[in-house]
């Protein structure tokens, strides 16, 4: 019998036990949870700061006074626009119908000559009609001698032809910015943007070469570490909620294109350079060549194993 209870209160300990060890596991489970959802919260805070910021920068009046005197040509109005209805005379009406009237009308040489109507008597009612006005013939002028056209020699004409295609050649390009928001790092070169597969528009960094996100790089001491991820983190990081322009080809935007791009001024293929996390490609300018050497000469990125 003695063995019996104590049989059962060893089963009953390891319940208690294991019933234990549940509710504390659970209970670490929901800290973590909590944990991330803290630090969810205040990374959309830091969002939303930095949001409110680029906000306050793009919605300055003066910004937008100047913007609207660029684009829209807008003047202030004067006082001298602002009349009341008591100071509007019937001779005001007269004026405005008698101007409505005027017309051009075709003469004999084929000219149009503008004909100003003769003042008839004021009607009784404004919304009389008015006596048309009377025609008056313009006189006829000779048409001046068109230019005789060169006619030139074969040679001549194909020299013409080649300086009309060089110039043409040569005339710069329109380019066109187009702002990009939500947008996703793919890998510290390539940006991804749109909410459906279908809709996804590839952007590559234009001018620089870096590593793949599951890459991996070597230290001078043998060992291996993630420099790709640690590439496009840093990216992902300078980004973040902010929005990103880019500078669109002259065919247009499309699902896989190569631009320079830019974080509120800054080119993101110069900062990865100077960040040491991309490398220029052969013949990029000298900007992405002096950044390089500044971040070699500071070990960042991609030289601190070397």
């Amino acid at each position: 019998m003695l063995r019996f209870i104590n049989i059962c209160l060893v089963l009953a300990l390891v319940v208690l036990a294991y019933v234990t060890y549940e509710g504390t596991d659970k209970a670490r489970a929901l800290d973590e949870n909590i944990d991330g959802l803290l630090k969810n919260i205040e990374t959309e805070r830091d969002a939303v700061a930095e949001l409110n910021a680029e906000w306050r920068l793009l919605n300055r009046p003066e910004r937008i006074a100047s913007l609207a005197q660029k684009q829209l040509k807008l003047a202030p109005a004067r006082p001298a626009q602002l009349v009341t209805l008591d100071m509007v005379s019937e001779s005001d009406f007269e004026r405005i119908r008698m101007e409505a009237t005027d017309e051009s009308i075709p003469a004999a040489s084929g000219r149009l000559t503008k004909v100003k109507s003769v003042p008839a008597a004021a009607p009784a009612n404004l919304d009389d009609d008015l006596p048309a006005p009377p025609l008056a013939a313009a006189p006829d002028v000779p048409k001046p001698a068109e230019p005789k056209k060169k006619h030139l020699l074969a040679y001549e004409q194909a020299e013409a032809d080649r300086s009309a295609k060089k110039t043409s050649a040569t005339a710069p390009t329109p380019t066109e910015t187009k702002r990009y928001f939500k947008v996703k790092v793919r890998d510290a070169s390539t940006l991804e943007v749109g909410l459906l597969p279908t809709d996804t528009v590839l952007i590559r960094l234009e001018g620089i070469k870096s590593w793949e996100a599951d890459e991996t790089c070597k230290r001078q001491s043998g060992t291996s570490w993630p420099c790709g991820a640690k590439a496009r983190t840093a990216l992902a990081h300078f980004i973040r909620y902010r929005a990103v322009a880019c500078t669109l080809a002259p065919g247009g935007e499309s699902k896989d294109f190569a631009a320079r791009c830019s974080v509120l001024g800054q080119d993101l293929s110069t900062w990865l350079v100077r960040q040491g996390w991309a490398t220029p490609q052969p013949g990029a300018e000298p900007e992405l060549a002096k950044a390089l050497d500044a971040a070699k000469t500071q070990r960042l990125g991609l030289w601190q194993a070397e």
